[in-house]
């Protein structure tokens, strides 16, 4: 798998590991849809990527649920991505979250509070 670069417009879904104590993690996560600014396409546009990711994101829950669908999917996954035991941890990038990015409540957004 290759290194990942955060962009500004990207759209990412994080998959948050939860019950993660002791360096044990429990096999739970939460999943959200969070976006890399500064956002320089319209409103409408990232409208468009996070529901895209909402839409993915959710997918979550059939692989849970249908094991059928989640074999299929690790065939894909492995077809496109290569084997799944190879991937690696994507390093963090806080150069891009300075303090001109910072969001508050007065921060300006597109879709409500943040």
């Amino acid at each position: 798998m290759n290194e990942a670069e955060i962009k500004p417009n990207d759209v990412m879904i994080v998959f948050r590991p939860v019950d993660f104590s002791d360096g044990e993690w429990n096999g739970n996560y939460s999943i959200f849809v969070s976006a890399a600014g500064p956002l320089t396409l319209s409103g409408d546009d990232v409208g468009k990527l996070i529901s895209s990711a909402m839409m993915v994101a959710v997918c979550a829950n059939f692989l849970e649920d249908d094991e059928e669908l989640a074999n299929k999917a690790a065939k894909r996954c492995e077809e496109i991505f290569g084997d799944m035991d190879d991937a690696v941890v994507v390093p963090v990038q806080l150069e891009l979250f300075d303090d001109e990015y910072q969001l508050d409540e007065d921060s300006p957004t597109v879709g409500g509070t943040q």
